[in-house]
């Protein structure tokens, strides 16, 4: 593996090459995806398992994608640098658009998306000349479904998500959902992460099938944490984040 600087429309960054023996781990995904997307030379090739060599490597990673992987990226970076001490990570874990957006401008060498990449992204990508990509599964997260904590309800059916989370004129009220929220005529405020987000993104798939269907009037928070805090202040809140961001503060709701 080596760091090779370039630069391309005046913004300079070190892109990341990789031989066939440079890789990690592979686990695969089931519901929210967690991928890694390289740009690769030996296509088709199965990725082993990282072992580091003798050459001393030195530069600077860039990583932007999912704030869902944040956690694992922080991890497998803390022990990447173990091995080469002189190789630094800069990371945006601002949303899997992101990862997108920056292999297209190619100022990342290494992306982190919490779903699959689209069609159309993959041949946009290509138009501009990275069509080497190579996705893979690194990981298995699921999708929280929570409340305030105030909230009667332990669960909800998926019908019911799909009845809430739907595009409609006049936003639900809580007692018309569930003959157990009766007494409740608070109305359903949906609080989830920003559309930069593959989780948002991966919960509207597996709803509706696509994104189209599902409401624009979602509250959107710039990070997973955000959404606990939003919840928490706002009692007829229903809010949408990834497992990996979950504690016991809110109302977290089984869907059957």
């Amino acid at each position: 593996m080596r760091l090779q600087q370039k630069s391309i429309g005046g913004v300079s960054f070190e892109r990341l090459r990789f031989s066939r023996n440079a890789l990690a781990i592979i686990l695969h995904s089931l519901l929210l995806s967690g991928l890694f997307l390289f740009p690769w030379e030996s296509r088709g090739q199965e990725v082993p398992q990282y072992q580091p060599g003798t050459e001393e490597l030195s530069g600077t990673i860039r990583l932007n994608g999912s704030e869902t992987m944040q956690p694992l990226l922080e991890a497998w970076s803390v022990e990447f640098m173990r091995l080469h001490p002189k190789v630094q990570f800069e990371m945006r874990p601002e949303g899997s658009l992101l990862a997108v957006a920056s292999f297209a401008e190619k100022v990342a060498s290494i992306g982190a998306v919490s779903r699959e990449l689209t069609a159309k992204e993959i041949k946009d990508l290509a138009i501009l000349g990275v069509d080497n990509l190579l996705q893979i599964p690194v990981a298995r997260d699921h999708i929280a479904v929570i409340a305030h904590p105030a909230n009667p309800l332990t669960s909800l059916s998926r019908d019911q998500l799909k009845e809430i989370f739907r595009k409609r004129n006049v936003p639900l009220r809580w007692n018309q959902v569930d003959d157990r929220s009766a007494t409740n005529d608070l109305g359903i405020t949906l609080v989830g992460p920003n559309e930069l987000s593959g989780t948002r993104d991966n919960f509207a798939q597996m709803l509706f099938g696509d994104s189209d269907q599902m409401s624009g009037e979602i509250k959107s928070c710039d990070n997973q944490s955000s959404i606990i805090e939003e919840v928490l202040r706002t009692p007829g809140a229903l809010g949408i984040l990834s497992q990996v961001w979950l504690d016991d503060s809110a109302n977290t709701l089984a869907i059957s």
